[in-house]
């Protein structure tokens, strides 16, 4: 069980931070383990500094609590007050970042997560740590997430994180039905989004690299898969590409904040969409519960027993997303599908690419034209492995695509 620190700002933070400290403190008791709230009352004759070191000195994790004035708050002297040396809230961060101390960001009522160039020298690593949102109206749910996500109700087993917990499921989440295959090498981060897709009910196989990852998935079914790119021993374009060999299960991938050629990348080997970390909760269940949407959405866009729709030498069929180029099969995934499924229902029109965009993406937040590109190329690469003179894709300039018969 780990020992946790609490730092807040007490006009930014103080409701959540009584509330957060009563529900840690109640689990860390069933866990035989401590939490230490910010430092009250220090002795007279005691430096202010060396009280805190001492104190998370003991701990394994900082619990660093975000409002919307943690960054602006400002002194008598009308100066921020992170700018300030002395500042505790400063100091309790910076002690733990230099003692290599894990600190975790919860980011309370939508605040966002602070940026390196608004942080001082000693605090800007913070800003490449992946947070947690903790909000007033979902108060018990979010703190359930983050008591799994800190190892107090999470069993480790072999290379990944068991789905199994000590304590009980909530009563308000049930089964979602859905497992995710999730492949992350940064320990925290991995335990983070376990916690958070358990919470919301779904089972979770999380493992340390890609090869783990790809092992699991050669003998056993998933719903989704979640790959960070950058992993030891197999990093996750190797994932993708092995994984495209024998399934076209839809996976979202991992990426570093503005690695666009990771993104592309990903794009064109077969991945259904990617997440720039570090992310926020609400947009990582957005993307999976739309992603997961888009391929339920493939099976039941057509009545029950509809006729696949044949286009000359193409076949597709909605109901098994099955897709054939003269009787050959053609894998796709769930976005390539959806695309191919627009461009294919009205043959010889041009489809523009925010079309498309509307077609495979749902109601995602932000796709760029780029990301449409790369899927196209990706089609056309593998109805060309079945078929060297396919061409049945034409790009119209500066307008979009369409199938031609």
């Amino acid at each position: 069980m780990s020992k946790i620190f609490i730092s807040y700002r007490r006009e930014d933070a103080q409701w959540p931070a009584r509330s957060l400290h009563e529900a840690l403190r109640a689990a860390a008791t069933a866990s035989n383990g401590d939490v230490f709230m910010d430092i009250d009352n220090i002795p007279l004759g005691v430096n202010f500094v060396d009280h805190i070191d001492g104190y998370i000195s003991k701990c394994d994790v900082l619990l660093a609590l975000i409002g919307p004035l943690w960054l602006s708050a400002t002194g008598p002297d009308g100066l921020r007050r992170l700018e300030d040396p002395a500042d505790f809230v400063r100091i309790e961060i910076a002690t733990a970042l230099r003692r290599n101390i894990s600190v975790v960001p919860v980011l309370l009522d939508g605040a966002a997560m602070p940026r390196a160039g608004d942080l001082p020298v000693d605090l800007k690593e913070l800003a490449v740590r992946n947070g947690i949102e903790v909000r007033h109206t979902t108060f018990q749910a979010d703190v359930a997430r983050l008591i799994h996500g800190l190892g107090m109700t999470t069993n480790k087993v072999g290379s990944g994180i068991s789905a199994t917990r000590t304590a009980p499921t909530p009563p308000a989440l049930r089964p979602s039905g859905d497992k995710i295959v999730l492949a992350e090498d940064d320990d925290n981060f991995r335990e983070l989004l376990t916690a958070i897709l358990l919470s919301e009910g779904y089972a979770v196989e999380a493992f340390p690299d890609g090869h783990a990852a790809l092992t699991y998935l050669q003998s056993n079914a998933a719903s989704i898969g979640i790959f960070d790119l950058r992993m030891p021993r197999m990093d996750g374009f190797e994932l993708l590409s092995g994984l495209r060999k024998f399934s076209s299960m839809p996976v979202i991938i991992l990426t570093s904040q503005n690695d666009e050629v990771d993104e592309i990348v990903g794009l064109k080997i077969g991945a259904d969409d990617y997440i720039r970390k570090p992310c926020s909760e609400r947009l990582l269940l957005e993307r999976v519960k739309t992603l997961l949407r888009r391929s339920r959405t493939v099976a039941t866009a057509q009545p029950d027993g509809a006729k696949p729709i044949e286009r000359g030498r193409l076949t597709l069929d909605p109901e098994t997303h099955a897709c054939t180029w003269d009787n050959k099969p053609v894998p796709l995934t769930i976005t390539e599908f959806l695309i191919l499924r627009a461009l294919a229902e009205r043959p010889g029109f041009v489809k523009s690419r925010d079309q498309l965009m509307d077609a495979a993406y749902d109601d995602l937040t932000y796709v760029d034209d780029r990301t449409i590109e790369a899927q196209i190329r990706r089609i056309r690469r593998q109805f060309r492995a079945v078929d060297a003179a396919f061409d049945a894709i034409e790009t119209v300039s500066g307008i979009g695509y369409r199938f031609r018969l």
